[in-house]
């Protein structure tokens, strides 16, 4: 059962992750925010490997 909340946990993270890539896509592209974008998009690859590290090994 605790490997069905990690595999959801990763899909809804991963689902977060995309939207903070294709905002910060948007960010560079849209509005010539460059550090904006890439500074967007590093936290949120940061946050979405910490935490998902965390949830797999029980912290």
């Amino acid at each position: 059962m605790q490997l069905i909340y990690k595999i959801i946990f990763l899909f809804i993270t991963l689902y977060f992750l995309l939207q903070l890539i294709s905002y910060g896509i948007y960010e560079k592209r849209e509005e010539n925010n460059t550090s904006g974008g890439n500074t967007i998009i590093l936290l949120g690859i940061f946050s979405f490997l910490f935490s998902n590290i965390m949830i797999w090994i029980n912290l």
